[in-house]
């Protein structure tokens, strides 16, 4: 079993992709019937078995669970996966890295987009706005207090971070 989390339009095949709202369509253009989908929220999963997935993908979603619950929400995940699993944080804004972009440079481009990351907080549709501050080092120290162990990270440009730990 895979499981998308917090899929939105960026549906995946081979996966259960999981989100509060059914899409209208997919990302890619395929119809949605195609996909196997569970509207939800990704901080329960109890119709799924603890040990029963091989990896969890999560994009773009880590900064929308609020501060307290994140922890509990990251542990809930891998309780999921079977040993070996692969958990996929993907997309997740890290904070420290958009600052020391800011502050090297204080380029237009750092400037907007250390803005347009702030803006997010005020997001006016709950379900999008921003309820957290990460940074890569904070986050691969919760998941790996959890048993995962870090394979590799990459940043992109916008400043988010990219991580794939596999479960001891």
């Amino acid at each position: 079993m895979k499981l998308n989390l917090g899929c939105g339009s960026d549906l995946q095949s081979g996966y259960i992709n999981i989100d509060l709202h059914q899409p209208g369509k997919s990302r890619c253009g395929v119809s949605i019937e195609e996909f196997e989908f569970h509207i939800g929220d990704v901080a329960d999963l109890s119709f799924v078995p603890d040990g029963s997935c091989e990896e969890i993908r999560a994009k773009d979603i880590l900064d929308h669970i609020f501060y307290k619950d994140l922890g509990a929400v990251i542990k809930i995940w891998i309780g999921k996966l079977t040993t070996g699993g692969v958990l996929l944080l993907l997309d997740v804004p890290d904070f420290q890295y958009i600052f020391n972009q800011y502050s090297s440079n204080k380029s237009p481009s750092s400037w907007l987009a250390l803005n347009q990351w702030v803006d997010r907080f005020s997001c006016p549709e709950e379900n999008y706005r921003t309820k957290n501050i990460i940074d890569y080092g904070y986050l691969k120290s919760l998941v790996e207090s959890y048993g995962m162990t870090e394979v590799k990270h990459w940043h992109t440009e916008d400043g988010n971070v990219h991580l794939h730990f596999v479960k001891k």
